[in-house]
């Protein structure tokens, strides 16, 4: 049984979708229950569980060596900074479709994030016509050698090394949230 499951959401951009293995016992369980106890618990559960998730991916975001200011003058953000949590389908949506929490950078503020995550190949990267590439050492050139980096994966590995966390955080929300549900249901006149 595979520890952590990766697939890719279409329109997920530098999030990647990742599903706990050995929890569709317990999903199949909630499935039983009617729509208005299940969703709401559901929701909740999965947001819980997601921040945990999301804690310790930030404590295990690279902390970059670049500039602390981008060429417009604006304060760069570290990397951590930019993740997020969204819970999906939203608390509106009835459709029914699997809950699920989608951790990633927030558009726009680390488009870098798939290429730390996942790493690159060596590449030529080339100046636009008629321009040149200012260089660390104060040198120009027009193309320039990337040797490449490493991936850092530190998404699935924030994953994996909260696997356990995430289920019993998962598993107790659901029990207490489900029974005050049906106590409350119960107790309508």
């Amino acid at each position: 049984m595979a520890l952590v499951k990766r697939t890719h959401l279409r329109g997920a951009g530098t999030a990647g979708v990742f599903r706990v293995e050995g929890m569709e016992r317990l999903l199949k369980n909630i499935q039983r229950l009617p729509g208005n106890i299940r969703a709401k618990p559901l929701r909740k559960a999965v947001r819980a569980s997601g921040n945990v998730v999301l804690k310790r991916a930030r404590r295990l975001a690279p902390r970059g060596r670049g500039a602390p200011v981008r060429n417009d003058g604006s304060p760069r953000k570290r990397l951590a900074d930019t993740l997020k949590l969204k819970v999906w389908p939203n608390a509106r949506d009835k459709s029914g479709k699997p809950v699920m929490a989608i951790i990633g950078s927030r558009s726009g503020e680390a488009p870098h994030a798939h290429l730390v995550h996942q790493g690159t190949n060596p590449h030529l990267i080339r100046s636009k016509r008629g321009t040149t590439l200012k260089l660390f050492n104060g040198k120009y050139a027009r193309v320039v050698r990337h040797p490449g980096a490493r991936p850092n994966p530190y998404l699935t590995n924030a994953l994996a090394a909260s696997r356990n966390q995430v289920y019993q955080k998962m598993k107790n929300i659901l029990r207490s949230e489900i029974q005050t549900q049906l106590y409350t249901m119960i107790d309508r006149p």
